[in-house]
């Protein structure tokens, strides 16, 4: 049993796993060690690892290799729903940074080199080897590394070429418990990603911007139409209209 002078609490906070509510307020659980997570929190994190390669390839089998081989960090507008390839996009790219990251830091400890090669075998390799060293992760001390951060303004720890008005890649100080935590959050936003995915209506008609055939899908709440190869979306009223002028040219 932990004595009171050696109660420490879960660095997840309000979003440790095993928190119990008092008075309506989440309480993180205690731990026996100073500045680590609980062990549900640890588990947590460890499974999330563990299913980011299998999330990072349902995402890709939602877009086609236009999407897949533009080659930069796709950058999504807040002002408005993103082409479905964007925000897909998007989420893969996090998925295998936040992965590179990782995996830098526990070959680090292990004396080691991280897993190198195509992002999608790197992606599965970085996730074994983070996974099966997890303690390692997460008793690591404070690194320092670039990171992508959404922001508006340059910073002095920003990289001189690498920023533009909306994202920028800043040298930043991060721990291991932060590095895991972000796994952890990543395996729960891509989830949501999924979903709207899932949800997709498939439309009996191709796509006019691509030269072979690429069938249409539309979000069932906006009713916004997308091309999941090519990215071009448009609204529900300009997709009637486009239908009419396409009756109206084959008649």
């Amino acid at each position: 049993m932990t004595s009171p002078e050696n109660r420490h609490v879960c660095l997840a906070g309000p979003k440790c796993r095993n928190a119990s509510v008092v008075e309506g307020k989440k309480t993180p659980a205690t731990t026996e060690a100073p500045d680590s997570l609980c062990t549900g929190c640890v588990r947590s994190v460890q499974r999330a690892t563990e299913y980011l390669p299998r999330d990072y390839v349902a995402l890709s089998q939602a877009v086609g290799e236009k999407a897949r081989a533009q080659g930069q960090r796709v950058k999504s507008s807040p002002a408005r729903q993103a082409p479905l390839n964007v925000a897909v996009v998007a989420a893969m790219q996090d998925i295998a940074e936040a992965l590179d990251r990782a995996a830098e830091v526990v070959s680090d400890g292990l004396r080691c080199d991280p897993p190198d090669g195509h992002e999608p075998t790197r992606v599965s390799d970085a996730a074994v080897m983070v996974s099966t060293n997890i303690t390692k992760l997460l008793t690591t001390d404070v690194v320092e590394c670039w990171e992508w951060q959404n922001d508006t303004h340059c910073e002095p720890n920003c990289h001189p070429e690498r920023c533009d008005d909306t994202q920028h890649l800043r040298w930043v100080e991060r721990t291991g418990i932060q590095f895991g935590l972000r796994l952890r959050k990543l395996h729960q936003s891509t989830a949501s990603v999924i979903g709207v995915l899932e949800k997709l209506l498939k439309l009996s008609i191709a796509c006019a911007h691509c030269a072979d055939y690429q069938p249409l899908y539309q979000y069932p709440d906006s009713g916004t139409v997308v091309c999941k190869e090519c990215g071009y979306d448009w609204t529900t009223e300009t997709f009637g209209l486009l239908g009419k002028i396409l009756e109206q040219e084959t008649k």
